[in-house]
Parts: C-alpha cells; structure tokens; sequence
C-alpha cells in the first residue's frame, strides 16, 4: 500500500509540473526563423527574426548562427574569415547573447553581416539556447532559413 501511495505522489508531482528532483518540467519549445525574401548583396547587413512559442514561461539566453558546410559555396569560411568545424562540417557564423531584458521576450531580432561571404546558397542553422526561469540549466532547439547571397554590381566605369 505504501508504494501505491508514493507511486501516486509522483505521478501528481509530475503533472503539476515539476519533477522529482524539484527542477521544472521541460517547456514544448520551438523556433523559426525568418530571413530577407530576396538575395542578400555580399558585404551588406541584414536582420534575422527568430520566433518562439513554448508551452510555459522560457528566457531566451543565446543564439549560434551556422552555415551548413554542404550548403554554402566551397569557400565560404576561408573567403568570410570564419570558423570552420571539420567535426561537424559547419561554419560558425555568429554567437549572439540576449540581453537581460530581452531574455523572456517570444521574439528575437539577430543582425548579420555579410562581409566577404562568395555568392551562392545557403543554409543558415541556429541553436537557439534557453532555461526556465529560475533555473540555471540551458536547453535547446534549432532554426533554419535559406538564405541567397550575391555580388554587387559592378558600377560602371565613367
């Protein structure tokens, strides 16, 4: 009778929300991404907008922007002075750290700079990390967007 009891209590402990070991449960969390809808000039600075929705409250903590090697133009990381990850055949592009204040907001603004990218396709991956408030672990969950990047125009010689 005992461990029907204690098996009982565990149960409601879980559905009202929190676990065994006194944590939070873990929130449903999603995110999207929205890029430009046109092709982006090489060398030009444009806004990524990253959209959650979660089951409960969260804080936005950070965000790591990647190019999927196999996905973007063959010189992209030397050409962008940029990181390339062998292990994970990635191109880290930027890390951006939320603010604060920003931190509990659903909607989340990233600029990024296209200084030196080659022309060509891309597919732009996110990690988007987040905690429960109150708590001190980070969880995650990604984003992706393509993204098209071309060459200036030449201006023409007067």
């Amino acid at each position: 009778m005992k461990k029907y009891w204690l098996s009982l209590i565990a149960m409601l402990v879980t559905f009202a929300g929190v676990s065994a070991d006194g944590t939070a449960a873990v929130p449903k969390v999603s995110a999207k991404a929205t890029a430009p809808d046109k092709a982006v000039v090489s060398g030009q600075t444009f806004d990524v907008k990253v959209n959650f929705t979660a089951s409960s409250p969260i804080e936005i903590m950070t965000m790591t922007f990647f190019a999927e090697a196999s996905k973007a133009p063959a010189d992209f990381a030397a050409k962008a002075k940029l990181q390339y990850n062998a292990k994970w055949k990635t191109v880290r592009i930027k890390v951006a750290s939320c603010r604060a204040a920003d931190r509990p907001k659903m909607e989340q603004k990233v600029s990024l700079v296209t200084t030196g990218w080659p022309a060509g396709d891309y597919l732009i991956w996110i990690t988007c990390y987040y905690r429960v408030p109150g708590t001190k672990k980070y969880l995650d969950c990604p984003a992706k967007f393509p993204l098209t990047i071309v060459e200036a125009e030449a201006k023409e010689a007067k």
